[in-house]
């Protein structure tokens, strides 16, 4: 195999690898607010009282506010914040809890009583330290009316985006080598029988 033909197959391993980088990159940054230009995660409580739910991981290096998927564990810094005025004069409990919020038997992991937010800002931090299911539990009153909502995020490890790159470069490679192959192959005189 010539050196130039080397180069070739390892540039082409090399640009996708690095396009996989990015791709990987794009998707850990950037994938929380598709379908939302206004970076907002709404949490509709009753149906008809609107709170905004913003998830801070600093830590994972994504600065920006999170929604439902949050990139990797650890310490999480959660605000809920009253889009509707009238929830500042209601009583307002949260719950984070382990699964979807339906599970029997949760573990709740933060509590936070039922009290009144006259600036209508809630904030907490939580350390999660396992990927999977987590349900943030809003329950609203207002004497004897009662109204929930269930806002559920997912917690990756933070690795999985980055096993696509190794993988894609691989495959790059060896459908390079394929072709290189066969066409070496088909260059090389055949054998005539006489």
């Amino acid at each position: 195999m010539r050196l130039a033909e080397f180069r070739s197959i390892g540039s082409m391993a090399m640009l996708s690898a690095l396009l996989l980088v990015g791709q990987a990159q794009a998707q850990g940054s950037g994938h929380e607010h598709h379908g939302n230009p206004n970076n907002t995660c709404p949490l509709m409580v009753g149906g008809m009282h609107e709170m905004h739910v913003a998830a801070y991981h600093p830590s994972s290096g994504v600065l920006e506010e999170l929604c439902a998927e949050i990139p990797g564990t650890g310490r999480i810094s959660i605000t809920l914040d009253a889009v509707s005025p009238e929830i500042r004069d209601m009583t307002t409990e949260i719950k984070l809890v382990t699964g979807d919020g339906t599970t029997p038997d949760p573990v709740t992991l933060a509590h936070l009583p039922p009290q009144r937010y006259p600036t209508g800002v809630t904030t907490f931090a939580v350390d999660l330290a396992s990927p999977g299911q987590y349900a943030l539990l809003v329950t609203l009153r207002d004497g004897p009316m009662e109204m929930a909502a269930t806002h559920v995020m997912t917690i990756s490890s933070g690795v999985e985006k980055w096993v696509y790159v190794p993988v894609g470069a691989v495959l790059v490679l060896a459908v390079a080598a394929f072709f290189y192959f066969r066409g070496e192959r088909r260059r090389k005189p055949q054998p005539t029988s006489g």
